[in-house]
């Protein structure tokens, strides 16, 4: 997401001896190739069965153990995974950012710090809008059809509730620097404990 994506940096500019890794949980759903355009224009990609949770299970705790993991790559114009696939190492700290990182309890309890960015609808459509017309190559029309029919109702079905058990919980709307003092205030005790 914009704002793990920011963060991620910014940790590594602030705690430069920590060796910082980030990726999303994306690059686990699973692929619809088979399918039309048409098909793949009317699918529901926002409900938490389109991902693979095992394996991104598994790959959590392969670098917990300190082994490397081979994560996914996705082609969301295609809506397929493709056959390459990043080598992520062992590290100090791990980022993972999606929608639904918060369905599965097995995964949610390997998360030492849980945040939640609050971003209302309204926002959250016109940035998706403007990022699958110019990275995924839908239509306006079509984009704004799946908001509505699909993300408005898996939003509230699942993952509105997930808010309460985050531990923290920041507004997608504030400036990122803002967000970034937040949540490196509430890790900077957890920071300290890395030895290098």
């Amino acid at each position: 997401s914009y704002f793990s994506d920011h963060f991620a940096d910014e940790l590594r500019q602030a705690y430069k001896p920590i060796r910082v890794e980030h990726f999303s949980l994306d690059r686990y759903y699973l692929g619809i190739a088979e399918k039309t355009s048409t098909e793949r224009a009317s699918h529901n990609f926002d409900h938490p069965n389109q991902i693979d949770y095992p394996l991104f299970e598994k790959h959590l705790r392969e670098l917990r153990k300190g082994i490397s993991a081979d994560i996914p790559n996705y082609d969301y114009a295609k809506s397929c995974r493709t056959e390459k696939t990043d080598r992520v190492e062992p590290c100090d700290v791990l980022i993972t950012d999606g929608l639904h990182l918060f369905h599965e309890d097995s995964i949610r309890e390997l998360f030492t710090l849980k945040i939640f960015v609050h971003t209302p609808l309204v926002e959250c459509e016109q940035r998706r809008v403007i990022r699958d017309i110019s990275e995924r190559g839908q239509s306006e029309k079509i984009v704004r059809h799946q908001y509505q029919k699909n993300v408005i109702p898996m939003f509230k079905e699942y993952i509105e509730p997930k808010q309460e058990l985050a531990d923290l919980v920041i507004q997608g709307t504030d400036e990122i620097s803002t967000n970034n003092r937040i949540v490196l205030k509430q890790l900077a005790p957890l920071l300290k404990k890395i030895k290098r």
